[in-house]
């Protein structure tokens, strides 16, 4: 993470970070005098509040569809692109009325921007713009939005040998986002196996494609537990990225529908990439059994073995186990929405997709959470692209 900025006039920008690498301070010094931007986070990693020098109450309070003004209670509201760009901000401050309307060049840089009023600071991808730089802070690195080019190396480089290390996007702003320096994923079907769901993995190879993992399930004892005779999928591909495996064969359904309703996006390391291949390997291995050798252990293997955090507990997780005794534990344990959830509020780099892999609102993003807190399921979710799949038997 960059920890300080030297603009080409001579002050300095200072950052400081927590340690799942948000930023929680700047500071600004110009000819000595230093100004200081604070900022707090709720449990899952978003942006709760913002404080500006040293205050002891917030200067703003935010959620997934705005933010209210503390001095006089005045709520804004975004209007977003299908990239995620503030485009406007609306008021209810005497009706509901414009309070910043903004334009953009395609990495980023303001093409008109009219600001009438509110924190006009969030804009290219929903990130703050620093004023002091002129460039768009992404927590990993600064992206200049006239160039369209990061002021650091993609520290993911070594799974893009073909690019340039430091352009935005694969050069291709209308298409891709870049807010991490990363393209992964992890995916959810609520609906799958009668509302039990069942989960697979897509991971990045050492030459740059992604390919499917999934332990399927049995045939014996009722589907309860023997081989595994549903055949798994182990490396399946390859897929030029995560889209192309969401419009195959593997994203359909015995109708010809859609299996994969969610996706999260997650950072993840060409080592980490590598151990969780390993770990998926080491648990798909095993007979199928419902309650100890499912698709769920062998995701969440695949996880663990790459050191990914997978979140609290929730309060209705905390609930499930607690009320339900041993079975609610268990529940609580392998169910892919359980696991989802927290994976969704534990990382705060992670942004979620539809089943086309297109990011999906922050409004949608809540009611997923409380879909997933309401629908207990029981199977489990994992990393990079991991997928919830409707089981169907495949010799």
């Amino acid at each position: 993470m960059p920890k300080a900025f030297k603009p080409s006039d001579g002050n300095l920008l200072d950052y400081f970070y927590n340690a799942e690498g948000a930023r929680i301070e700047k500071a600004f010094t110009v000819g000595g005098n230093t100004t200081r931007t604070e900022y707090e986070y709720g449990a899952g990693g978003n942006l709760i509040a913002v404080y500006e020098n040293l205050a002891t109450s917030p200067t703003f309070y935010y959620n997934e569809v705005g933010y209210l003004r503390r001095a006089d209670s005045v709520r804004f509201y975004y209007l977003k692109d299908q990239l995620g760009n503030n485009r406007a901000t609306f008021s209810d401050s005497a009706g509901i009325t414009f309070a910043e309307i903004n334009d953009y060049f395609a990495y980023g840089a303001p093409r008109q921007s009219w600001i009438k009023s509110g924190d006009g600071r969030w804009k290219f991808l929903g990130l703050e713009l620093d004023n002091e730089t002129g460039s768009t802070h992404t927590n990993a690195r600064e992206l200049f939005n006239f160039e369209g080019v990061f002021n650091r190396p993609d520290r993911f480089e070594s799974k893009y040998p073909n690019l340039s290390p430091y352009i935005y996007g694969k050069v291709n702003p209308l298409k891709y986002i870049d807010k991490t320096g990363d393209s992964s994923v992890v995916l959810v079907d609520f609906q799958g196996a009668g509302n039990f769901g069942h989960i697979g993995i897509l991971i990045q190879s050492k030459d740059g494609k992604w390919r499917y993992y999934s332990k399927n399930g049995t045939n014996d004892n009722l589907g309860y537990s023997g081989e595994n005779s549903i055949k798994p999928n182990i490396g399946d591909g390859p897929f030029n990225s995560p889209e192309e495996f969401f419009a195959s064969e593997f994203n359909k359904d015995s109708n010809g529908g859609t299996l994969y309703e969610r996706g999260l996006l997650i950072p993840m390391t060409k080592e980490q990439d590598e151990k969780a291949i390993a770990g998926f390997m080491e648990e798909a291995g095993k007979n199928y059994n419902t309650t100890t050798a499912n698709c769920a252990h062998a995701v969440q293997r695949a996880l663990d073995n790459a050191g990914v955090y997978m979140g609290n507990q929730s309060l209705a997780g905390f609930l499930t186990g607690f009320i339900g005794g041993p079975i609610g534990a268990m529940i609580n344990t392998l169910s892919p929405n359980m696991i989802f959830l927290r994976l969704m509020n534990g990382s705060i780099n992670s942004k979620l997709l539809d089943s086309n892999g297109n990011e999906i609102d922050l409004l949608q993003r809540v009611l997923d959470h409380y879909k997933s807190n309401l629908i207990p399921r029981l199977d489990v979710d994992p990393k990079r692209i991991n997928l919830s799949k409707k089981m169907k038997n495949e010799e």
